[in-house]
């Protein structure tokens, strides 16, 4: 009779142990089939109304929720196929069971969650190109090789596609339609000062815009790009794009050489490096509107974008810290924010060294493929309706009429381009808006670019540095100038991050900074000549990075 009775409790246990193994199924399924709708609607009207700006902006208003579903679906779909045709990424996750983890889990989410976080040094640099790729082999053709701009020690080798490449074109020239919808001329122009050659970036800009206008090539070149203003005169829109740095040098430029360019309709798209609000509000003073993007050579150009929206949203977390601590968190910093179609970038955040960063599964057909990928930015997503509803209960205003109600991306910058200092973190962005206000007051210091050190004090502690290129002569010769750049970054860094108020309070040598003015284009700033994008961390004082 016990036995009977062991024996039948056995059995309720074995059929509560299957019954809940079939709903975990049955849940897996049925959001695998959803999905699979989802991506399938998504898919449909991506490559029909969504080859117009008007299309996409429709899409952005009304697809939001579909697009996400259909994205998580098609990273799943993403890794399968590489897991059975990608040699590499089959080395990389050899012995995993990302089926069975789902099926554990009852949610799709849990076959992204078995998978490896992967990186350059993990990914990149372990396999060769041709593992990386379908059925191991480069293609013979339709193949092109650009670089990434090596700000991370030395440039890396890129393989992509022409049909992927004619994919990013094709949806880089419909957003830029999208963004360029409220411009006063018809005529469209674009100077592409984005740096030129093997660099991702300019290549792909180039071959994206010419499909809105007339396009020239200038390169990081002012002279060669108030040339073509001159030469084509007022009557047309012109969208410069390039590094936000050089968008400042070209008004510098244009103002040496004595060209009004207040007759202009000038539109700035910029990329490769934050933004702070003081230079975004002093290139609007000559541009209608600059904007930003976000990409990687490592993931795609174009992951995320600015719209109106996002920047609102930005503007308004620089306003309201409590905003902003509901939106972001602990940042330490005022994030870029974007927006993005969650259908192509199926983003994810991980644990990091330095808090949340951001992995990215590319969900187009790539032909080296990117999974869970990460270039160790900080940051995170949030949804729409988060934000929405952040801004109601902090009492903040949004334009939320004809806005892309698309998820929106944060990126508070790589997760190791900080100096600490006596419990502190120490933002390049922080210090381009501090100097970026400084410059506003006193344009007669002419003040360029900035790199941060940390030099040894002699006593077993460090000293953060800010070496500052100072055009003029005489300000470099000003034993006052020092002083004025030091109480400029330290009462900015006062007033716009708790960490440095917390540590001035309790130590006024935190803020007791080093400044090293320097002519433009010397000492640590040489080796900016030969790069892509400047230099803003040295490793040492002597300027070795």
């Amino acid at each position: 009779m016990e036995i009977t009775v062991r024996r039948g409790w056995t059995a309720l246990i074995d059929v509560r142990v299957i019954a809940a193994a079939a709903a975990a199924a049955i849940r897996v399924i049925g959001s695998l089939a959803a999905g699979l709708l989802a991506l399938a609607a998504v898919r449909i009207a991506a490559a029909s109304v969504g080859r117009w700006p008007r299309g996409l902006a429709a899409l952005g208003r009304c697809g939001a929720g579909l697009a996400t579903r259909a994205g998580r679906v098609a990273a799943v779909l993403t890794a399968a196929r590489a897991r059975r045709r990608v040699p590499a990424y089959r080395a990389a996750t050899r012995g995993l069971r990302p089926w069975r983890s789902a099926l554990a889990a009852g949610r799709l989410e849990g076959y992204l969650a078995a998978l490896p976080v992967l990186d350059k040094a993990s990914y990149i640099d372990v396999f060769d190109v041709a593992a990386r790729c379908p059925g191991g082999r480069l293609p013979r053709r339709g193949v092109e090789v650009d670089e990434s701009a090596g700000s991370s020690g030395r440039p890396s080798q890129w393989v992509r596609s022409r049909a992927e490449l004619d994919q990013v074109e094709r949806g880089l020239a419909v957003q830029a339609g999208y963004l360029l919808r409220a411009r006063g001329h018809d005529r469209i122009v674009i100077l592409n000062c984005f740096s030129m050659g093997a660099w991702a970036t300019g290549q792909s800009v180039t071959g994206a815009l010419r499909r809105l206008g007339v396009t020239k090539s200038c390169g990081p070149d002012a002279d060669k790009a108030l040339a073509a203003l001159e030469l084509l005169g007022p009557d047309a829109c012109y969208v410069v794009c390039g590094y936000p740095p050089f968008l400042g040098a070209l008004l510098d430029a244009a103002s040496s050489r004595g060209l009004d360019l207040s007759g202009y309709e000038l539109w700035g798209f910029v990329g490769g490096e934050a933004m702070s609000e003081v230079l975004r509000a002093r290139m609007e003073r000559t541009f209608t509107r600059v904007l930003s993007a976000y990409g990687a050579s490592d993931l795609d150009i174009g992951v995320a974008g600015e719209t109106e929206f996002a920047v609102a949203v930005r503007q308004a977390a620089a306003m309201n810290p409590e905003f902003a601590h509901a939106l972001f968190g602990d940042t330490g910093r005022l994030p870029m924010v974007f927006q993005y179609d969650p259908s192509t970038y199926f983003v994810q955040t991980v644990a990091g060294t330095n808090g949340a960063e951001l992995v990215v599964t590319v969900t187009r057909r790539l032909l080296s493929p990117r999974i869970r990928y990460a270039v160790h930015d900080a940051g995170g997503t949030l949804s729409y309706r988060t934000v929405l509803a952040a801004a109601r209960a902090h009492g903040v205003t949004l334009p939320a009429q004809g806005a892309v109600r698309l998820p929106l991306l944060y990126v508070a910058g790589r997760a190791d381009s900080t100096l600490s200092h006596m419990g502190a973190n120490l933002y390049p962005e922080d210090v381009d808006a501090a100097l970026g206000s400084l410059a506003e007051r006193h344009p007669e210091f002419a003040l360029g670019a900035f790199c941060l050190s940390l030099a040894d004090a002699g006593d077993g502690t460090t000293t953060p540095v800010v070496h500052v290129e100072v055009g003029a002569a005489q300000a470099r010769t000003d034993p006052q100038l020092r002083a004025v750049i030091r109480d400029a970054l330290a009462n900015w860094l006062v007033g716009h991050n708790g960490d440095w108020a917390a540590a001035a309070a309790e130590d006024a040598r935190a803020l007791a900074f080093a400044i090293h003015p320097a002519p433009p284009g010397t000492g640590v700033f040489e080796v900016n000549a030969g790069r892509i994008k400047r230099r803003y961390l040295l490793h040492s004082e002597g300027g070795r990075s």
